[in-house]
Parts: C-alpha cells; sequence; structure tokens
C-alpha cells in the first residue's frame, strides 16, 4: 500500500478569451453574455478565477469602456470566482509621471517633479 501525501492546494485561473478571435476558434467568448456564461461554466468545472479581455459583442477591444467591465463583473457577482479583467483605463499620466498600474496597483516609477 502506498502511503499518499496531500497535495498542495490549487487555484486555476482560466484566461477566457486573450488575443483568440471567433475566426479562429468558435467558442471564444465575446461580448459580456458569452463571458459571464463562459466564467460561469469555468466556475462550474472549478476554475477559482477569470480572466478576459473587454470585447463587445461585435468583437471590437474595449479595454476603457468601463460599463462593459461593470456588466460582467454584475454578471458574476455571487459566483465565486476572482475576477481578473485587462483593464485599459488604469493608465496615468502626469507631466513628471508615466506609468500604467494594471491590476495589481504598483508604485509608478516616477521621478520628482
Amino acid at each position: 500500500m502506498t502511503n499518499h501525501q496531500p497535495l498542495p492546494p490549487l487555484v486555476i485561473e482560466v484566461r477566457g478569451n486573450e488575443f483568440a478571435s471567433p475566426a479562429n476558434n468558435p467558442h471564444v467568448p465575446i461580448g459580456a453574455e458569452a463571458i459571464i456564461r463562459d466564467a460561469l461554466d469555468c466556475a462550474a468545472a472549478g476554475a477559482a478565477g477569470y480572466h478576459w479581455h473587454a470585447r463587445g459583442a461585435d468583437g471590437v477591444d474595449r479595454p476603457d469602456d468601463i460599463d462593459l467591465h461593470r456588466a460582467v463583473a454584475g454578471g458574476l457577482r455571487g459566483g465565486g470566482l476572482f475576477l481578473h479583467p485587462t483593464l485599459g483605463f488604469t493608465k496615468t499620466t502626469t507631466p513628471h509621471c508615466s506609468c500604467a498600474t494594471g491590476t495589481i496597483p504598483r508604485r509608478p516609477r516616477c521621478s520628482p517633479p
């Protein structure tokens, strides 16, 4: 008999649509409803997190569309996933500093004014 040690916890994050397009793969979720449906299916299959790029139903990349982000996040509320959207609206530019903070806030690399 083999003595099996417990495995460490595993976190699975799905990258739902990245740079893929329905032209290459008809299963790529495009638009808020398809992204929500795909994320919930992934959660039911065991995913802990879901990353997506905001694209409208027409397939156009919309990283600055806060309403699209809100629609997806609202549709996934209570779905048990941590959400990791690509946020194009987090760019900060000032005369003395230019940085993109991304989804994890970082201290900007700036020189003093």
